[in-house]
């Protein structure tokens, strides 16, 4: 057994590297991530609690945020009073 498998990877003749075939990479699609959580929409739950937010402490002709850019800023700008 141990013959067997040391003539695996002890040869004599070396593979030539100009023989060997040519590869190319997979396709990959592109990442939709790149761009960074904050142009993804929100989920249920963080466009609840920041509307509440933005209903309780913001302006009163504010808009809802709809990305978590937005959200974030929202959170920037009206949360500072509450957390100090």
């Amino acid at each position: 057994m141990a013959g067997y498998l040391a003539s695996g990877y002890q040869r004599d003749n070396k593979d030539v590297h100009s023989e060997w075939p040519e590869t190319t990479p997979a396709d990959v699609p592109p990442n939709p991530e790149t761009r960074g959580p904050f142009h993804r929409r929100r989920t249920h739950a963080a466009q609840a609690l920041v509307g509440m937010l933005v209903k309780k402490f913001g302006r009163p002709a504010e808009k809802e945020p709809e990305t978590f850019g937005e959200a974030y800023e929202a959170l920037e700008r009206l949360g500072r009073r509450l957390f100090r």
